[in-house]
């Protein structure tokens, strides 16, 4: 099997991902984000989401996706569920599908298939049944693009009223449900600004929101500004390729 890279910071998600593909797996784990070690074809590139959202992992992680940008990469995002033990589940956030080479070993297929991907929440055993439309929620705002929509349609899709999903959100992923697809708009509205000419406006209305709050919005998470962010992404593209 190609080697699948993996950009991470913990452990866990080594051992999650030898799991999920056995031991055909030929894995690289990079925390520096330097090329030492990939001289073999690479069929896949993985990103391990802490939720802490800091700019300078977040945005070294894209770079080094967008600089390889006929490779296949995801996001892996854990369930997020506060002060309960569950199975490691996690969800894919798909960045660029590639041009894979073997149509037959679709490495994001491969992954799919582990028994720690949430795929249908009717599948998931759980502690109980509200944990399931939780991590469902989580699962469609993480993977579909409803930034448009509102959490009225949300709590539709996930089978409960809007004040009850509203509630237990925050009783169980410890968070308001509105602070956490915020976070995921603006992890998608970054890889956006790296990967896409795209004024910071279209960007913002594309994401779901007006310019000027999607600024303010974007530096309270980030620190910085999307303006600011495209330049440093700039600065840190060219400083790379004058070492190259």
């Amino acid at each position: 099997m190609e080697k699948i890279i993996l950009l991470s910071s913990k452990s866990e998600t080594e051992e999650l991902i030898k799991e999920s593909f056995g031991q055909r797996l030929n894995l690289a784990v990079i925390y520096d984000f330097q090329e030492a070690g990939t001289d073999e074809p690479i069929s896949l590139i993985l990103i391990d989401c802490d939720y802490h959202c800091a700019l300078d992992k977040c945005l070294k992680s894209f770079l080094f996706v967008y600089q390889k940008n006929s490779i296949p990469a995801a996001i892996l995002k854990p369930a997020n569920i506060q002060n309960i033990s569950i199975l490691p589940y996690f969800f894919i956030n798909i960045l660029t599908e590639g041009n894979p080479k073997n149509a037959g070993e679709d490495p994001l297929s491969l992954l799919k298939r582990s028994p720690y991907y949430v795929g249908p929440a009717e599948s998931l055993v759980l502690p109980y049944n509200p944990l399931k439309k939780i991590i469902k929620a989580q699962k469609i705002m993480m993977e579909s693009h409803l930034e448009l929509r509102g959490i009225k349609y949300l709590a539709e899709l996930v089978g409960c009223s809007p004040s009850w999903l509203s509630i237990n959100f925050k009783k169980l992923a410890g968070l308001p449900l509105n602070q956490f697809w915020a976070r995921e708009r603006c992890c998608r509205a970054l890889w956006q600004l790296v990967s896409t000419d795209k004024p910071v406006k279209t960007i913002a209305l594309e994401t779901g929101y007006q310019p000027l709050y999607f600024s303010q919005l974007f530096r309270k998470l980030f620190k910085r500004s999307p303006s600011e962010t495209r330049n440093i992404a700039s600065l840190l593209t060219h400083k790379k390729r004058n070492i190259i």
